[in-house]
């Protein structure tokens, strides 16, 4: 096999906009803003969080720099004003944007193939710069995902990266940070799911970081943001939390769908981490 050649890697400043998992999502459709009924937050200090992104050649070209940036901002955008409704206290930051070259041999790449290209082809201190700071993340976009999938992320490969397909709904930036928080989907089999899981695939030290109610939400017909529901359509820009009511409907449940406790509890986490970075 022939050795692939580092790519020279352009960076541009500009504001932009689990587990193993998979993000799968329908068209969006607009929801009907005032009748979501949000709780009061508490006065909480905010931790905030840079995103870089790493696009790949074949999409800017597609695409232009133009576009991405305009996705981009509203992705970062929707992560935002998902975040503030669920209280949760920390903010998406805008951060670098990578020209790369993500020409991979293999011929159905998994999530580690697509991060070992990256490091392959990227200057070994950006990384490095990156995953030393943990309130830093990095986004690989690509366009050879396929069709159903929007998003990839795995916790325990690397919990500061993440996948996006060109094709990625606004929500899904957010979608795919909330599973590096251990945020789960609405799974119907839960209990089961996260007894395997906690037992098959957790490594001990991250036991106590997976909660039962640590999973999306369905209400009034519209989906919470880790929902992934194929009945749902309408999506909306919150976590689940029995806090929030979309109508006369709550939005979670305090045993089985608070992701926006979980998010809050990963947030002061990271606050710490960031304290002891220093």
């Amino acid at each position: 096999m022939s050795r692939i050649p580092p790519i020279k890697i352009t960076p541009i400043k500009l504001i932009i906009p689990a587990m193993f998992a998979l993000t799968l999502f329908p068209v969006f459709y607009k929801i009907e803003a005032q009748d979501l009924k949000l709780p009061q937050c508490q006065d909480e200090e905010i931790v905030n969080t840079v995103v870089d992104f790493f696009i790949s050649e074949s999409v800017w070209s597609a695409y232009g720099e133009s576009k991405i940036k305009e996705m981009i901002n509203s992705s970062i955008h929707t992560a935002n004003l998902t975040l503030k409704n669920s209280c949760v206290p920390m903010r998406r930051q805008s951060g670098k944007l990578y020209q790369v070259d993500m020409t991979i041999q293999a011929f159905d790449p998994d999530l580690a193939s697509y991060r070992n290209q990256l490091l392959r082809v990227t200057e070994p201190t950006i990384i490095k710069e990156i995953t030393q700071k943990p309130n830093h993340y990095y986004a690989l976009v690509v366009d050879d995902l396929p069709d159903d999938i929007l998003g990839k992320t795995d916790v325990y490969l690397d919990p500061q990266f993440l996948i996006l397909s060109d094709q990625a709904e606004k929500y899904t930036l957010e979608h795919e940070l909330g599973h590096l928080a251990n945020a789960w989907h609405d799974d119907t089999s839960w209990n089961s799911s996260l007894s395997k899981y906690l037992e098959e695939y957790t490594p001990d030290a991250h036991k106590n970081e997976l909660h039962a109610y640590a999973r999306g939400y369905n209400c009034a017909g519209r989906r919470t943001i880790m929902s992934q529901s194929s009945v749902y359509y309408l999506q909306l820009p919150i976590y689940s939390s029995p806090d929030i009511f979309f109508g006369d409907e709550t939005c979670g449940d305090h045993e089985h769908a608070d992701n926006a406790r979980q998010l809050r509890e990963y947030a002061r986490r990271l606050k710490d981490k960031m304290k002891n970075n220093v």
